[in-house]
């Protein structure tokens, strides 16, 4: 069955064993609101602001080369686990751009609206919302920004100097928009960045210091972590997918997804 908004609305009314969505956190909300009525019990996973924390010590050249293809060469964009904005500090923040903007050439070439290997938005609605996006953070655009939208085409974009006031933050992006956010001490100011804003879906972290990995998955939260990898994590065997807080609730994957479906029903029986 497909259906939009009415219909969804609909199926809402009635009492169901298990309801199981992927999408925003806003019409998380709403299901989640729905299914309190009858005590149904949900799987969420609605994505975020997925952070990127990357250490002062670390191959800025491995790092732009993940994110270009999790960010960008992966559905452009429009995946829940994208990595939405970087934590870098601010001395290196011209080396990542060039780093990006190296990358983004190598992937999809010196025009990258003609690249077969970038995708297009999923519809003129969702290009609307991103061009708005685009025009809010004009004045920080340090790469891309072109856009077209009888081809639903917007380039692979990079804004720079973002803080907490700068209108991109305030949502998910979900798109072919990167943000970079400096700060000026690494080891303590990405942790209280990341603790700022509702848990993410997916955290990454690039960084050969154990002590400085361990240090920020010890002193955050997010749905999972990805250390010095940006799309593994998804489709690794055996491992539970799902958010936490705003990101979502539940977890699925392999067994998980099993187990997410079933009610184990224990039975003791004794004689009298």
């Amino acid at each position: 069955v497909t259906g939009g908004v009415s219909q969804t609305s609909k199926l809402l009314e009635y009492k169901y064993d298990l309801i199981f969505f992927t999408g925003g956190p806003g019409i998380g909300k709403i299901i989640a609101k729905a299914a309190a009525k009858f005590l149904t019990p949900c799987v969420l996973e609605l994505g975020g602001k997925n952070p990127v924390v990357v250490d002062d010590s670390i191959n800025l050249d491995k790092v732009a080369e993940q994110i270009t293809q999790a960010r960008y060469g992966l559905n452009c964009g429009q995946v829940c686990t994208a990595p939405e904005y970087v934590i870098l500090s601010e001395r290196r923040q011209n080396a990542f751009i060039n780093a990006m903007k190296k990358k983004i050439k190598e992937k999809f070439g010196t025009n990258e609206k003609v690249s077969p290997a970038l995708s297009r938005l999923k519809n003129k609605n969702h290009f609307k919302r991103l061009e708005k996006v685009i025009n809010e953070n004009r004045d920080k655009i340090v790469y891309g920004g072109d856009s077209d939208i009888n081809d639903i085409y917007i380039q692979p974009t990079i804004v720079s100097n973002a803080n907490s006031s700068t209108p991109i933050m305030r949502d998910e992006v979900f798109g072919p928009i990167l943000t970079l956010f400096p700060v000026q001490d690494i080891n303590k100011d990405a942790i209280k960045v990341i603790q700022s804003y509702p848990k993410p879906l997916l955290m990454r972290i690039f960084s050969d210091d154990e002590q400085f990995v361990d240090n920020i998955v010890k002193r955050t939260d997010a749905g999972g972590v990805s250390v010095n990898t940006s799309l593994s994590h998804f489709v690794v065997p055996g491992f539970p997918f799902g958010g936490s807080g705003n990101s979502g609730c539940g977890r699925y994957h392999g067994k998980y997804t099993f187990l997410a479906f079933s009610h184990e029903k224990p039975v003791l029986k004794a004689k009298l």
